[in-house]
């Protein structure tokens, strides 16, 4: 948590008071569009706002991406809604059994005593081949992160990246993932409810390369509390912070942010038509910090030790290598039955990985708030996040799990009693490892102080 609270006490050391400060709702927009109608509007002698306007009334265009965060002027403001997704970068090489002894190739005990001598492996029908190993890896964030950074009257400083798992390549049998990254960073002059163009979302890999997607910046001026003129001590000896995440259907959520964008306004009519997905509340007082956890640990291995093979292999039985000898591979998996003795006959020449680190994953919901008090105005720095797993990757017999993360760092003013709309906390969408129930939902996160 340390990276996420490295804006702590930003807002905490501004003076009480008023400032030429202003806090805005940011929203960003990605829609796909048929592409020779893309085409035909970036043609078009268009500002952003009527863009936009066109976009929506497009034939088949398709909502892909509706992103909220809150944000005040010179602070960094973060969403993200990622799955980490491993993949190994080094290997140990298969192995192979170097000499094969077989003993006892009859069934009498004058036999059992003389022994054949080394016979190559493949000679005996037997396959001695493991599979590579990994044995490092490295981890690829899959999804959309939105950092936002308002610098002057309008003035914003933006980067919006989406990644995606677009297909897995082999060389032998070592897996290659080919991943898709689609970075749009720049600077924009927003104006106050109306949306600004800020580049186009072409097609990554193979996908849907019939159509072109356009993205859009939209700020919203939100009010904030003024210091009052005679400064009074804090009422409260501490309050109570109350966080509320409610999912609306995408299409539901995007109207309803088009129509307005006063917190309790869309707190309102969230809860009335939508879901409601989480809800933590906790108390504290000026200049300290809250922290909320309602996580469960998911423990898994991340290092490991490859399956080790014998140098030397004994049979003791002539019914299994006649079964060997004639490709029957009798010790792979369910063995033959052998009369007068052990149905393995002393085979089973593979281990398995043996995992030596461990690695613990708390899985659930979680805030901290770090908040200061001063004349009635409560300025606050706080992050927000929601872990789920989502699903695993298997690499050989090794199993990774993919973390799925939505997590909000952002700087809010406001007062008691007021309640604000934070930003979003989607799951990520088309990140090339889907697993389970991923409904495309608009997942509103708010925040409210109260006695």
């Amino acid at each position: 948590m340390t990276k996420l609270f490295v804006l702590l006490g930003l807002l905490l050391a501004l003076p009480a008071a008023a400032q030429d400060v202003r806090q805005r709702l940011f929203r960003a927009e990605v829609f796909a569009l048929p592409r020779e109608a893309a085409v035909a509007l970036l043609r078009r002698p268009l500002d952003g706002a009527a863009m936009h306007a066109e976009a929506l009334k497009t034939a088949g265009a398709k909502l892909e991406k509706l992103i909220l965060i809150h944000g005040r002027l010179g602070t960094r403001s973060t969403a993200e809604q990622t799955v980490d997704f491993e993949y190994p970068t080094e290997f140990d090489p298969p192995q192979i059994v170097p000499s094969l002894a077989i003993v006892n190739p009859g069934v009498s005990k004058k036999d059992a005593e003389t022994s054949e001598g080394p016979v190559s492996p493949f000679n005996a029908g037997i396959g001695t081949l493991s599979t590579a190993t990994g044995t490092a890896f490295e981890t690829r964030s899959l999804g959309d992160t939105l950092h936002l950074e308002p610098v002057d009257e309008g003035e914003t400083d933006y980067e919006l990246v989406s990644t995606a798992l677009v297909g897995m390549e082999k060389q032998g049998d070592i897996p290659k993932p080919v991943f898709a990254s689609r970075p749009l960073k720049g600077h924009a002059r927003l104006v106050s409810g109306k949306p600004a163009f800020i580049g186009t979302y072409g097609p990554t890999g193979s996908k849907t390369p019939e159509t072109l997607s356009l993205a859009f910046l939209t700020a919203h001026e939100v009010s904030e509390p003024k210091a009052r003129e005679k400064a009074v001590p804090f009422t409260y000896p501490s309050l109570r912070a109350t966080f509320e995440v409610v999912s609306l259907e995408k299409a539901a959520a995007h109207a309803l942010l088009l129509e307005t964008q006063d917190g309790q306004a869309v707190y309102e009519r969230a809860v009335q038509h939508g879901r409601r997905e989480s809800v933590l509340a906790g108390r504290s007082r000026s200049g300290n910090r809250l922290a909320l956890w309602n996580a469960d640990e998911h423990i898994s291995p991340t290092e490991f030790d490859p399956p080790q093979l014998p140098q030397m292999l004994i049979l003791a039985h002539h019914g299994l290598i006649e079964d060997l000898r004639a490709g029957r591979q009798t010790g792979l998996g369910k063995p033959a039955e052998v009369e007068g003795g052990d149905p393995n006959g002393g085979f089973g020449f593979v281990t398995t990985l043996s995992p030596t680190a461990f690695e613990r994953y708390p899985l659930g919901e979680r805030i901290e708030i770090e908040y200061a008090e001063a004349d009635g105005v409560i300025a606050l720095n706080g992050a927000f996040e929601v872990t789920h797993l989502n699903g695993t990757t298997q690499y050989g017999s090794i199993r990774h799990p993919n973390i799925e993360t939505r997590k909000l760092v952002v700087g809010v003013r406001t007062s008691p009693g007021k309640r604000v709309l934070l930003g979003t906390l989607n799951r990520p969408i088309d990140t090339g490892v889907k697993s389970g129930d991923h409904e495309d939902r608009v997942w509103l996160a708010f925040l409210r102080f109260t006695k």
